[in-house]
């Protein structure tokens, strides 16, 4: 990459938001955790296996780690990149339809495709406190996209450079 292009690529707004649900909403995530005690043990109660009932609770707390695991989003002239435990996950401007501000947050919609999983695939990028400067930013980008100007780096292609992970599904609040 030319300096000049890299020049022009720092130049661009960048925001890096840091999500970690423990931290940020103890009440909430307490609360959950609360709830995802007691589902554990009306199976105990229910089926008399304490097994069962601990079963519940794990598999309740693994289908919501984004409640107690931290992630980072990196939001820049590349895309929108996720990190977490699991690894990270690149979105790039293109696939990106539009955004949504929530109450703490903001919910990135991707171009949907067909499927009927197509709706698990949208990102929801929680920043109470930057919520404003969130969507600003993501709008910055995708007026960019859509008048087809802005940087070479918005424009050219570079799937070549894109992670492959698996896709991380988005929590809704």
């Amino acid at each position: 990459m030319s300096p000049s292009s890299r020049q022009n690529e720092t130049r661009q707004p960048e925001l890096l938001v840091q999500h970690w649900p423990l931290t940020q909403s103890p009440w909430e995530t307490g609360v959950m955790a609360i709830a995802f005690a007691a589902v554990g043990l009306i199976a105990y109660y229910a089926s008399s296996s304490w097994s069962l009932g601990l079963l519940c609770m794990v598999l309740l707390l693994l289908t919501s780690w984004r409640m107690w695991l931290p992630a980072t989003f990196e939001i820049g002239p590349r895309g929108i990149v996720q990190k977490n435990l699991w690894g990270q996950r690149r979105i790039q401007w293109r696939s990106v339809d539009s955004c949504q501000t929530q109450r703490k947050g903001v919910l990135v919609y991707l171009l949907a495709d067909a499927s009927a999983a197509a709706e698990l695939s949208n990102v929801y990028i929680s920043g109470p406190s930057q919520v404003d400067e969130i969507c600003e930013i993501v709008d910055y980008y995708l007026q960019i996209r859509r008048s087809g100007g802005g940087s070479s780096i918005l424009r050219h292609d570079d799937s070549a450079d894109s992670i492959d992970s698996p896709p991380i599904s988005a929590s809704r609040s």
